[in-house]
């Protein structure tokens, strides 16, 4: 019978000693591992952006209005091509722009409110990591749906109802003042509009002469509000649609000048920015 001493227990073959070590090692790397892990998922959590009642981050690229004047009646194809480009508009938006949505008529001079106002969420997610099914969702819930509602709402306004003014120029400066027009690196107003400025003291209506008396006779109706916005970095796209009602005025060429004058006018101090028009049918 074979005599151990007490002092040959703990000795290790070479083999065993090897095995100890890399079992160590590996026990170290991986704490290093779950360490990393960790401190990746408290930075994630850090720098997780945080979203206002918008939807909104801190730093939102742009700002978009969706502005439609439903003053007066339109015909149906126009209101066609209103919703047209209006969807095409909401395709062109990248995610995390701000855009809303105004219908502009007679109460908008006390009481301007957005229909529809939230950032553009991501409308898909990657399948490896992320919980696609969900980011539909919210997209849905958050964003589709209330923009679709709110457009319905607005071009609903188009048919049936008449203002008595058009208070243009008042709305776009009150809305350059408001946080869905500033504070953005990019700014985008999409405006639906016979643009026929129109209000109790001031309207193109009356305008025989495209010259400064007609820009004279606006400042002075402005009273002691603001006469026109200095813009900055503001692409402006205006769609301009007939009415049923006031097509025999704008058949006089001087209206249809003096319209042109104020508003080139208007939207003349514009650092940055870019004015352009097109015509809708009817």
């Amino acid at each position: 019978m074979a005599i151990i001493r007490p002092d040959e227990k703990n000795i290790r073959t070479p083999r065993a000693q090897t095995l100890h070590a890399k079992g160590k090692r590996n026990i170290t790397i991986s704490l290093f591992i779950v360490g990393l892990i960790f401190i990746a998922f408290i930075m994630a959590q850090l720098l997780k952006p945080k979203y206002d009642e918008f939807g909104c981050t801190n730093n939102i690229p742009a700002k978009n209005i969706v502005l439609i004047d439903v003053s007066d009646n339109v015909a149906k194809q126009t209101i066609a091509a209103i919703k047209d480009n209006i969807q095409k508009i909401n395709k062109n938006i990248a995610e995390g722009e701000l855009v809303s949505i105004f219908a502009l008529k007679n109460e908008s001079k006390t009481d301007l409110k957005p229909l529809f106002s939230y950032c553009k969420p991501a409308d898909g997610g990657n399948q490896l990591y992320q919980n696609d099914k969900s980011i539909k969702a919210k997209y849905r819930e958050k964003y589709e749906k209330p923009f679709e509602m709110a457009l319905e709402n607005a071009l609903g306004q188009l048919t049936g109802s008449i203002s008595t003014s058009s208070p243009l120029a008042g709305a776009i400066t009150d809305l350059s003042l408001s946080k869905y027009l500033k504070d953005a690196p990019r700014l985008k107003l999409f405006m639906f509009s016979d643009m026929m400025e129109n209000d109790k003291n001031f309207s193109l209506y009356s305008c025989n002469n495209p010259n400064e008396d007609i820009i004279n006779k606006y400042k002075e109706s402005r009273l002691s509000g603001e006469i026109r916005p200095a813009f900055h970095n503001l692409d402006i796209r205006l769609y301009i649609m007939p009415r049923i009602n006031v097509g025999s005025k704008l058949a006089d060429t001087q209206v249809e000048k003096c319209r042109n004058y104020f508003w080139n006018w208007y939207f003349g101090d514009n650092n940055g920015g870019s004015l352009d028009f097109e015509y809708l049918p009817g």
